[in-house]
């Protein structure tokens, strides 16, 4: 309720300028604690040879299940094109391109976006293979509690929860605000005959969604 409120007060009264600010400070803290959670995970390894065991008995590293002329491989050939098609369907994406000075910014945004987009997905891909690697037999449910009990400490177990905080409210204020900068301009705008979308009713809707949410 806490989170909530907060995000619902900055988005409301700060605008898209606070989202923004927000959403830095946010990806610091996120990129920033993720790398360090695995350097400590790798920390806990005495030898490399539990790591090699993996890659070469764990079916899910086996090469033969992935690449080949079978149906699973047709499939995810298929999901891969799909996923490599451009998507601009989230309008919170689309708020931020509109926000850019020029076309040339916005080829450079999306471009050094994609390149730390990558670099985090590794490292959390490296963080799943190494807690794979220590415990075998863990189940996906206790995944999260099993990581912050054993491998965290005081100070560092905070950390990582504002982290995990950081990153759910980094992705409300952005669909909060765009929520209610495209109620005011294409559905309040239209109906009142404005020629400009009111801030206030952007901010009034702001709080009635926060609050409906939470």
């Amino acid at each position: 309720m806490a989170a909530a409120i907060i995000v619902g007060s900055y988005s409301s009264f700060g605008g898209v300028k606070a989202v923004t600010l927000t959403d830095v400070v946010q990806f610091f803290t996120f990129s920033t604690i993720i790398p360090i959670l695995a350097l400590v995970i790798w920390n806990h390894f005495k030898c490399v040879d539990k790591l090699t065991y993996v890659l070469e008995h764990d079916p899910n590293f086996d090469l033969r299940q992935v690449v080949g002329w079978t149906p699973q491989f047709g499939a995810t050939l298929s999901l891969f094109c799909y996923f490599a098609i451009p998507g601009f369907y989230t309008p919170e994406l689309f708020q931020r391109i509109a926000m850019a000075q020029n076309v040339k910014q916005v080829k450079y945004s999306l471009t050094y976006a994609a390149g730390i987009f990558l670099i985090v997905v590794l490292l959390l891909s490296l963080t799943g293979f190494l807690l794979l690697a220590d415990n075998p037999g863990l189940k996906p449910g206790q995944l999260v509690p099993h990581m912050i009990n054993k491998y965290t400490y005081v100070g560092f177990r905070g950390c990582l929860c504002i982290c995990v905080t950081a990153l759910s409210m980094s992705t409300a204020d952005s669909c909060l605000n765009t929520c209610s900068v495209l109620f005011a301009n294409d559905i309040v705008k239209p109906l009142t005959n404005q020629k400009v979308g009111s801030v206030w009713v952007a901010r009034l809707f702001s709080v009635l969604v926060g609050l409906g949410a939470m």
